[in-house]
């Protein structure tokens, strides 16, 4: 268990604290107010405090999805350009030519490599 121990400690307070709050007796109402607001403040300041940003496994991106991101971004920078030169105006109309294909399956992708 790491650092982030204490952003759970502040979720369980915090939900402690709502729990609490329905009760009858005053003085149980108030420790669920009380954790109510402590819960949070210890959530907020642990996840500042360690930068708790959940979890670290970089997640798979499907294919050509990278592919398609730089073709787009080519794409915009031609149209950006006051006078685009006929090589740029080629490489656009090839970036739309490809944009225009059914991106890959992942087992093309994967005959490939």
């Amino acid at each position: 268990m790491g650092k982030s121990w204490l952003t759970t400690l502040g979720g369980v307070l915090t939900a402690a604290g709502a729990s609490l709050i329905l009760s009858e007796d005053h003085i149980v109402r108030v420790i669920g107010q009380i954790l109510s607001v402590v819960g949070p403040l210890l959530l907020g300041w642990a996840a500042k405090q360690y930068n708790v940003t959940g979890g670290s496994i970089p997640q798979p991106t499907p294919p050509g999805v990278a592919v398609q991101s730089d073709l787009l971004g080519v794409v915009a920078a031609v149209d950006a350009m006051p006078k685009p030169s006929y090589d740029e105006l080629r490489l656009k109309k090839m970036a739309k030519e490809i944009l225009a294909e059914p991106p890959p399956t992942p087992a093309a992708v994967m005959s490939k490599q």
